[in-house]
């Protein structure tokens, strides 16, 4: 009995042996896990923190690159760019002389009682000339009513003399061009008596049916010159740190409206054009007001399904085939598409080349509508209006640059610079110069 109860004694003490060792390795392989983890973590945040510091730098719309090499260019004595630069400093210098907009400069006020809430009525819808009032307004897709007003005329008229300006100052460096950019978009959104309050609830209203609509969110799109601005006049001593930073507020507050509003979420739930220009307007704010991790939550739970939600097994488009002007929503929908490429690209992620386990992907659409932009076929669908081939030149340039093993997007921009005698611009590579012969 004492043999047997020393040989046990002895298993015990092996065995308590074998678990100490054991719990010893389990706890240096914790320590190792941890400081692993500590490890990565460490090296996630250097690269938000590097990622942070390359966005700051980034305009929201345009590439940091190219606009880099265009003003080398003129510099180094490019006769294009210089001819160019002199375009854009005649539009500065007219808009130097133009008059400050406000939101609150509108006959009508909206149902809030305050003019300082944006309003502006939808454009395809016309008063029914079977009733008396007019009223409801009926539904005329394509057809342009001109008598609309409102705020959307004098928010695009703001915009543009301020993006004129803000791209004068960048490739001039005079002041003056920065001071009366910001000043437009100052007074525009953070006038403290006429401001512009941060939401679009009475946006493309329709007569006799609603008070404003989801739909009226496409007319953000004006938002992205606005923060192109901001960050072009960001260097400049006419734009202060208190400007900036209230410009972030407002804006951030405009996000909050745009995912919490009744108008908001309708817009978020559109299957169409709208829904890809939604999530390209929150992405352009989350660039603006340093929301990175936002902007990449955006594009995986949104953005890529966007990309997918509405193709064919052709690579038409199915919500934009319905319409009276399918091939220009076709093309509106991919220049949507485009800039929430550009968004992804500028914190890693390459939407450009990324495709579903069904093989659906951007360029299956750009390869669907390549023959109609050349003019190779004849387009299918409705189309009431004659299209300008000319606005698809920058979406085939920047997608031949980013989208692998489709270099000859590239090659049918040049084909349609030739055949339509125009060049796209060399100061930001979004316009289209007309060459004179």
């Amino acid at each position: 009995m004492k043999k047997i109860l020393t040989g046990f004694t002895v298993l015990l003490f092996v065995f308590a042996q074998s678990a100490q060792s054991a719990q010893s390795a389990q706890s240096a392989q914790s320590a190792q896990s941890m400081q692993n983890t500590q490890s990565t973590q460490n090296t996630q945040r250097a690269q938000n923190a590097q990622n942070a510091q390359r966005v700051q730098r980034i305009v929201i719309t345009l590439n940091d690159d190219y606009l880099a090499e265009a003003k080398q260019n003129i510099k180094n004595g490019d006769i294009i760019s210089q001819q160019e630069l002199k375009k854009v400093v005649r539009k500065a210098d007219k808009a130097l002389e133009e008059d400050i907009l406000y939101v609150v400069q509108k006959i009508d006020t909206p149902p809030s009682g305050s003019k300082r809430d944006y309003m502006s009525a939808a454009a395809y819808w016309f008063p029914d000339t079977t009733k008396k009032d007019g009223l409801p307004y009926i539904r005329r897709d394509g057809i342009r009513n001109d008598n609309l007003g409102e705020n959307k005329d004098d928010i695009q008229t703001m915009a543009r003399n301020a993006y004129n300006c803000a791209l004068a100052y960048y490739f001039t460096d005079e002041n003056k061009y920065a001071r009366k950019a910001a000043e437009f978009i100052r007074e525009w959104f953070l006038n403290s008596e006429k401001g512009m309050n941060p939401n679009f609830n009475y946006a493309q209203y329709v007569k006799g049916r609603n008070t404003g609509r989801g739909a009226g969110l496409i007319e953000a799109r004006v938002f992205y010159r606005v923060l192109d601005v901001a960050k072009l006049i960001e260097t400049s001593k006419e734009w202060t740190e208190n400007d900036r930073q209230q410009l972030q507020k407002w804006f951030s507050d405009f996000l909050v409206w745009m995912e919490t509003s009744k108008v908001g979420l309708q817009e978020n739930r559109a299957k169409n054009n709208h829904g890809t220009y939604y999530d390209a307007t929150r992405l352009a704010i989350c660039f603006y007001t340093n929301q990175y991790d936002k902007a990449r939550n955006i594009i995986d739970s949104s953005v890529v399904n966007r990309i997918f939600i509405q193709q064919n097994e052709d690579g038409s488009m199915k919500e934009e085939m319905t319409r009276t002007l399918s091939l220009h929503y076709h093309t509106f929908n991919l220049e949507a598409l485009l800039l929430n490429c550009m968004f992804a690209q500028k914190i890693g992620i390459d939407l450009y080349n990324y495709s579903d386990v069904d093989g659906s992907s951007i360029k299956k659409y750009i390869d669907y509508l390549l023959p109609f932009y050349l003019q190779e076929k004849k387009w299918s669908g409705q189309q009431i209006k004659s299209f300008k081939y000319e606005r698809v030149i920058p979406l085939l340039y920047w997608f031949g640059k980013n989208i692998d093993g489709r270099e000859n997007y590239l090659v049918a921009a040049e084909q349609l610079e030739k055949i339509l005698n125009c060049r796209m611009d060399k100061l930001t590579g979004q316009n289209i110069e007309k060459i004179n012969k």
